[in-house]
């Protein structure tokens, strides 16, 4: 995790411009561990095309997921994600490869941390694709998870992200550059509860180790832009709404050229208690 700070003196000018204009500040965190389980919805769609010199093919394709998070206790920005409910519908996959799909979804142990913006498998299994090319589910949640700063923020405040992640693609090992410019968008009240509206631009590109050269790899997509919204209870610290839209540049070699679009949403559904 990269985050950019502020001189001391640059900070002591905001405190004070803040102090003037009668800015709320607020503290962007995250705390799991206030709660034994967690529930989240989230929703990814894809969709894009393939166009040849004489054809052109469009897809789309949607998965419905409930994760369920367990906290740790000694580290609170921290969730194990497992994923107990999977509902697919594509137009690129026959039901056999749908049903796969979600059994290897359904299989899969995650860790998300919030302190980083990470997500990490929790075991050597690999991590099924959701649609072709080295793009799945593992990117999706990164892209759509906001990193905080730990420091006060108010509205207007900024702050940068830029990690380099090394990942499992059904193409090799490779790279993950994931680059996000975030800004606080308001603070207010909801419910007896005080809410940040955040907002972030985001690049990601995948840089395989060994690339193939000659064969349908060099046509896939590699990398694409988006932005982002996230809405975080800094009275509860948890994370109750995120959502990015990211377009896929289209990429054209040897006649075909190739792009797509992804939105990914994750909302917070419910804070479970353990129960015995």
């Amino acid at each position: 995790m990269r985050i950019k700070f502020l001189p001391t003196a640059i900070l002591i000018v905001l405190v004070s411009i803040i102090a003037c204009n009668r800015e709320p500040t607020v503290n962007l965190s995250v705390d799991f561990s206030s709660q034994p389980m967690w529930r989240y919805n989230a929703k990814v769609l894809v969709s894009g095309s393939m166009t040849t010199l004489d054809t052109s093919t469009n897809y789309s394709g949607m998965a419905n997921l409930v994760l369920l998070g367990k906290s740790y206790k000694k580290a609170p920005a921290k969730l194990q994600l497992t994923i107990p409910s999977v509902r697919i519908s594509t137009d690129f996959m026959d039901d056999a490869e749908k049903e796969n799909l979600k059994k290897q979804l359904e299989q899969l142990q995650l860790d998300i941390s919030m302190d980083e913006g990470t997500v990490d498998l929790s075991d050597t299994a690999d991590l099924p694709t959701l649609i072709t090319g080295s793009w799945g589910l593992d990117k999706s949640l990164a892209k759509v998870l906001p990193v905080l700063p730990d420091i006060p923020v108010t509205r207007g405040s900024k702050w940068e992200r830029n990690k380099q992640t090394s990942i499992r693609t059904s193409h090799g090992d490779a790279v993950a550059h994931l680059f996000q410019a975030f800004i606080v968008d308001s603070i207010y009240h909801k419910n007896q509860k005080t809410m940040a509206s955040i907002s972030w631009d985001l690049s990601y590109k995948i840089e395989l180790e060994n690339p193939d050269t000659t064969g349908l790899l060099v046509q896939l997509p590699d990398g694409g832009e988006g932005s982002g919204h996230a809405v975080i209870n800094t009275t509860d610290n948890s994370v109750d709404f995120a959502r990015i839209e990211f377009a896929v540049k289209s990429k054209e070699n040897r006649g075909i050229r190739i792009g797509w679009k992804e939105i990914v949403e994750l909302s917070l559904a419910q804070r479970k208690q353990e129960t015995s």
